[in-house]
């Protein structure tokens, strides 16, 4: 090849290096991101299962300054599941930290019923990680499965 070809080739491949970095800083061939739960001001109505729990003893319990035995204790729901209205699992939505939004149907929940595995309905604010609880009852634990006996083949 020539001098003048070598040159062309590199000026050409600058060119589109050029214009596929400009293309990507555009976002051109990539997936459009991907959306919170939901992006409605009003919340995602929700109904969400997990284990009620004080976050300052969870906290302290990692080196934290927590004082609960001053101040009070102050429960958070760690999500194990979350369903939305359309029956459809909120992607990402599994161990969440959601708080409470003080109101008449959570003051139960924020002060009390430490450790209890529960089942609530209500609205979550995905951004500001806060639910706001509509109703509440105890989670039905799954049944386990029976045991086999020694020996007994799977199936039988």
């Amino acid at each position: 090849m020539t001098h003048s070809t070598n040159v062309r080739l590199i000026v050409i491949g600058v060119a589109l290096l050029l214009v596929a970095g400009l293309a990507l800083a555009q976002g051109y061939g990539t997936k459009p991101a991907a959306k919170a739960p939901a992006a409605k001001e009003g919340g995602v109505e929700v109904t969400v299962t997990g284990r009620n729990h004080c976050i300052g003893c969870a906290l302290k319990a990692k080196g934290a300054a927590a004082q609960c035995s001053v101040y009070g204790h102050r429960h958070v729901l760690e999500v194990t599941k979350a369903v939305g209205a359309d029956g459809k699992p909120l992607a990402g939505a599994k161990n969440w930290v959601l708080h409470y939004l003080e109101n008449d149907q959570s003051k139960d929940l924020v002060k009390g019923r430490h450790g209890e595995v529960l089942e609530i309905k209500g609205k979550v604010y995905p951004r500001e990680r806060v639910l706001e609880v509509t109703s509440f009852k105890k989670a039905v634990a799954a049944a386990p499965k029976p045991k086999r006996p020694a020996g007994t083949p799977e199936g039988t």
